[in-house]
């Protein structure tokens, strides 16, 4: 994501969830499903009699241009005002869901407000992904069975910026109830250990798997590896071990108060 201007005036609601977003990585996660249900902009070749913005149809040619980079893209915007300051003089701007663009563009790199402060570079892997997830990364599912045992530590090296980030994604999100850091290892390797997040929650935790292996890429910058647990039966024995030894760094009670701050200071 560009950097974002530091003046906000005349923008919508997609134009402030991503100026956010590319400072907060917490919130990416709330960009992406809001971009996929928003009315975007993109170029075409089709005219318009008045000049204006015409209706999206079958005919339509969506014009591609090559970046500064030298890879060609599909531009298109989040406003009409972006579609003429990224794009002046060009051809007609066509209004279309950002879904239906998506689907429309199979193996091709989508830039979001090109020439524009913020903005946003889709890889055709991330596009496949926001249509079949709705997020942008890419996790893989464990089902660990009661005998399977791992050996749980305190994490002595925390993750400051991916835990900031955790807590502001969770803050935005009915689904978690607490999350905690330990450290692991199996007993058949004890010389191997990762980082683990353990969360308790009810709803979607699918979608809460995608979009915190989403803020972990974001943000994780070290050599080992961050796993995420879901504690389905918060009786079994590990639990009690992840409790006694881990780092409790969100809790839905003071979660509540942590999101309304961040609503009053986005506003």
């Amino acid at each position: 994501m560009t950097d974002p201007d530091s003046s906000a005036t005349d923008e919508n609601a997609l134009e402030r969830m991503l100026r956010i977003a590319t400072i907060e990585p917490g919130r990416r996660p709330e960009f992406y499903r809001l971009l996929l249900g928003s009315e975007v902009y993109f170029i075409t070749s089709k005219r318009s009699p008045d000049g204006n913005v015409v209706p999206a149809d079958r005919d339509l040619a969506i014009v591609e241009c090559k970046s500064d980079d030298g890879t060609w893209v599909v531009p298109f915007f989040s406003s009409i005002a972006m579609a003429r300051r990224g794009a002046p003089g060009e051809e007609v701007a066509v209004i279309m869901r950002a879904h239906e663009l998506f689907e429309a563009c199979p193996q091709r790199v989508l830039l979001l407000n090109p020439n524009c402060p913020i903005g946003r570079k889709f890889l055709p892997e991330e596009v496949e992904r926001l249509l079949a997830t709705g997020t942008v990364g890419y996790s893989k599912m464990e089902i660990l069975d009661e005998e399977k045992s791992i050996i749980i530590e305190a994490e002595t090296d925390p993750p400051a910026e991916t835990i900031v980030a955790l807590i502001t994604l969770y803050s935005h999100t009915p689904d978690i109830d607490e999350a905690h850091l330990v450290r692991c290892r199996a007993p058949s390797h004890p010389e191997r250990s990762t980082s683990l997040i353990a969360l308790v929650g009810t709803g979607d935790m699918d979608r809460v798997l995608r979009e915190s292996s989403d803020v972990i890429r974001d943000t994780y910058h070290g050599c080992s590896t961050i796993d995420l647990m879901i504690m389905l039966d918060t009786d079994q024995e590990i639990w009690t071990d992840i409790r006694e030894v881990g780092m409790r760094f969100y809790d839905r009670l003071w979660g509540v108060r942590i999101s309304e701050a961040f609503d009053s200071a986005d506003h």
